[in-house]
C-alpha cells in the first residue's frame, strides 16, 4: 500500500483535502461527508502486521491480540471472501461483489479452495497460517484460533469435519464389522482411506493390546472418534500373533506368519515396498505400504497434510498428528508428530518395524522406524493390481 493512501486512511481530513481538491478548511469538512459516502463500494484495505486495531464491530475486521494477522470482510456476508497470501502472515479480503461461493474458485474443479479463502462452502475450515498459528472461516472472515482450541481442550471440542479438504469430494465406506464409516480419496487411481483406522475396543493405555482392540490418545474416545484414530501395536496392526513384536517374523513357532513379497517384474527381485497385508484394515483394503507412500507424497508434504495441521491437503488425504502411545502406556505428541505402521521389519533389529513419521520439520519419512511394542497409527488403502 503506498503511503499517501495510508496517510489518507488514517487522517479523513487530509483524505478530503487530498481527493477533493479543497484548499480551505471549511470546504474539506463539508465535502469530507460526500467523499466518504462516495468511497463505501470500494475494497476493504489489506493491512500489514504493523496496522493498527479498527473496529470490529464497526468495520467487519477481525485482528489477532498480538496484531500479526489482521482479517477484513465487508459487511455483507454475501459479498466477502478472504484469503491468506502465500507467505501465512496476513488474511485479506477480496472485496468481491455478488455470491461468495463464486469468487475464487479452484482451478481443476470449479469449487471454492478452502485451503486459503474463507467463502460460504468453506464455513468451519481451519487452516495454519504459519507453523505456530491457526484460524478457522467463519461468516467470510479468518478468525485466528490458538493451537491448543482444536487438539488439546476437552472432549466438548465438538468434531473436525474441517480436517478435510471441502473443495474435493469424498467416497465413503462402512466397514461391516462396525459399521463405522471413513472417508475414502482417490489419488493417482488408489482409494485411500482419508482418516486413520479406527477399529477395535477401546483400552486403557496401563492395558495390554490384545486383538480387535485399540488405544485412544490419553485414554479419550475423542480422538479416536474424531479421524485420529486408534493406536496400535505392529502385530496388532498387521494380524500377527503378540509374540511377532519380539522376534523375527518366521523365526519360531510363536511367531510363524510372514509377510509375501511380491515380485513387480520378471527382471526385479523381490520387493519389500509393495506388500499388501490386510492386517488390521476391512476385507479388501491393507495396511499402506511404503511404495503407496511414496505414490501420494508426489507433491510434497503439505499436500497430505490436514489444513488443521500445517498443510494444504491438496490430495484431500486429510494426515493429522495422532501422536503415540510408549510400551509403558504414556501417550505423547499429538498434534505434533504423526506415527504411521508400515508392514516392513527393520532388517537389523527383530524388536522393530518400519513406519512412516511426519513432523513440522521432517515432512515425509517414509522409511523410518520405531519399537513394534509402540503403538501408532494406521492407514488403510483398498487391494489393487501391482
Amino acid at each position: 500500500m503506498e503511503n499517501r493512501e495510508m496517510s489518507s486512511k488514517k487522517n479523513p481530513l487530509v483524505a478530503a483535502l487530498t481527493v477533493c481538491g479543497s484548499v480551505a478548511l471549511i470546504a474539506a469538512a463539508l465535502l469530507l461527508a460526500s467523499c466518504d459516502s462516495g468511497s463505501k463500494g470500494s475494497d476493504p484495505q489489506v493491512e500489514d502486521s504493523s496496522s493498527s486495531v479498527t473496529d470490529p464491530a464497526s468495520s467487519g475486521s477481525v485482528i489477532t491480540s498480538s496484531g500479526s494477522v489482521v482479517m477484513s470482510s465487508s459487511s455483507a456476508k454475501s459479498s466477502s471472501s478472504t484469503q491468506i497470501n502465500s507467505s501465512g502472515s496476513t488474511v485479506k479480503s477480496s472485496g468481491s461483489t455478488g455470491n461468495s461461493s463464486s469468487s475464487f474458485v479452484s482451478s481443476s474443479s470449479g469449487e471454492a479452495d478452502c485451503t486459503w479463502q474463507c467463502v460460504d462452502a468453506c464455513e468451519g475450515t481451519i487452516i495454519w497460517t504459519s507453523f505456530t498459528k491457526q484460524a478457522i472461516c467463519q461468516s467470510g472472515v479468518w478468525v485466528e484460533l490458538s493451537s491448543s482450541s482444536v487438539v488439546k481442550s476437552s472432549s466438548s471440542r465438538g468434531n473436525m469435519d474441517g480436517a478435510f479438504n471441502k473443495a474435493l469430494s469424498y467416497g465413503e465406506f462402512i466397514d461391516p464389522r462396525d459399521n463405522r464409516t471413513y472417508k475414502t480419496i482417490v489419488i493417482d487411481g488408489y482409494e485411500y482411506f482419508a482418516e486413520n483406522l479406527n477399529y477395535g475396543k477401546q483400552i486403557s493405555g496401563s492395558a495390554e493390546q490384545t486383538d480387535s482392540t485399540k488405544y485412544c490418545y490419553n485414554d479419550d474416545p475423542w480422538y479416536c472418534d474424531s479421524h485420529y484414530g486408534g493406536l496400535y501395536r505392529w502385530s496388532v496392526a498387521m494380524g500377527f500373533p503378540r509374540a511377532c513384536d519380539t522376534v523375527a517374523l518366521g523365526s519360531s513357532a510363536l511367531c510363524p506368519d510372514t509377510i509375501t513379497l511380491p515380485v513387480v517384474n520378471p527382471h526385479q527381485e523381490l520387493a519389500p515396498q509393495y506388500p499388501q497385508v490386510q492386517g488390521l484394515c476391512p476385507e479388501g483394503w491393507h495396511v499402506m505400504n511404503q511404495h503407496e507412500w511414496g505414490n501420494i507424497l508426489g507433491g510434497g508434504a503439505s499436500t497430505v497434510k490436514s489444513s488443521m495441521w500445517q498443510g494444504s491437503n491438496t490430495t484431500g488425504f486429510t494426515l493429522l498428528a495422532g501422536g503415540i502411545r510408549f510400551a509403558d502406556g504414556s501417550f505423547d505428541r499429538i498434534g505434533t508428530v504423526a506415527y504411521v505402521w508400515l508392514p516392513q521389519e527393520w532388517t537389523t533389529d527383530a524388536m522393530k518395524a518400519r513406519a512412516v513419521t511426519f513432523t513440522a520439520n521432517d515432512y515425509d519419512k517414509t522409511n523410518d522406524g520405531g519399537d513394534k511394542v509402540s503403538a501408532m497409527s494406521v492407514r488403510c488403502v483398498k487391494d489393487h493390481e501391482i
